[in-house]
């Protein structure tokens, strides 16, 4: 493939790669924008494009590409970890850590962690890994959260990652190993994988005792994805779950997905106006938008 760029006004490059280096230059430059102070981003992606300008960035990602190929996939995902932990005891003190303030999106080599990924996916190889390194990788799928390149939870598709194709048995399986942790980290995963349970076709029993085991030990958010995903997925016993949240989560959020549930999946008008009413009453910005907007509505 000949690649050229006619929107560079000087220096014009033209340079023949395979499809596989186009790739591994797109995950470099990915990595490359995240090391880009503000300034650099405006040059690099303003009107006047200068590819040349990354290209010393591209350099220096692949030679740390290179570097993962000489470790195994375990020694490799602890030392991402282990980067990762550093980076965040680095430049975060004790009490935003404990609180979860943290900008995981800010972390300079998340390149690296795609592109692992999708090679990872590409090669079919998460069966190979054991446990300690699913962990480790749940770890880092948590810390993503807030990019969504790893678990497509941000997609309505039914793909369940944007960097490849992750088998729907080997998303079971890594839900099953997460859904077992209790560390608060796990939390963000947690919610992820609660919510892309949502593309499945039907609700087996053993995605049921997944979705009931979030709901049980994560947090609030991850609970409220896990309770979404139940319903839509028809879990028999939605009612009763709704009526648990409602009376044990006070997150605004929470209480009006409680509603849509009733509304959109149990379709359960005399619950709903009940519930309604008890929204009414509560009086705070967001739910009380929601049920202006129904009342408005009717």
């Amino acid at each position: 493939m000949k690649v050229t760029n006619p929107n560079l006004t000087t220096n014009t490059i033209e340079v023949e790669i395979s499809i596989e280096e186009l790739e591994r230059i797109e995950t470099a430059l990915s990595y490359a924008r995240r090391n880009l102070t503000e300034s650099e981003l405006d040059k690099v992606y303003g009107e006047n494009l200068e590819l040349a300008y990354l290209i010393d960035d591209i350099q220096e990602a692949l030679k740390e590409f290179e570097k993962t190929q000489e470790l195994s996939p375990k020694e490799q995902l602890r030392k991402f970890v282990a980067k990762f932990k550093k980076w965040i005891s680095d430049n975060y003190d004790e009490g935003k850590i404990k609180e979860n303030l943290i900008d995981d999106a800010g972390y300079p080599h998340w390149g690296n962690i795609e592109h692992y990924f999708r090679e990872i996916l590409k090669t079919n190889s998460l069966k190979d890994l054991d446990k300690e390194d699913k962990i480790n990788l749940l770890y880092l799928i948590a810390r993503n959260w807030d990019i969504g390149s790893m678990i497509n939870w941000f997609g309505s598709d039914k793909q369940l990652s944007p960097g490849g194709n992750l088998s729907a048995q080997d998303f079971i399986d890594l839900a099953q190993i997460l859904a077992e942790q209790q560390a608060p980290e796990f939390n963000d995963a947690k919610s992820q994988f609660a919510s892309s349970f949502k593309k499945f076709e039907s609700l087996t029993p053993q995605i049921e005792a997944i979705l009931l085991q979030i709901y049980e030990t994560g947090d609030e958010y991850s609970k409220r994805h896990a309770l979404i995903s139940l319903a839509k997925l028809g879990y028999q016993n939605t009612k009763k779950l709704v009526q648990k949240s409602w009376e044990t989560e006070d997150e605004e959020h929470h209480k009006i997905a409680c509603l849509e549930i009733i509304r959109d999946d149990l379709k359960d008008e005399e619950m709903f106006k009940e519930y309604l009413d008890k929204a009414l009453l509560d009086g705070r910005q967001y739910i009380s938008d929601f049920v202006n907007k129904i009342k408005n509505s009717e």
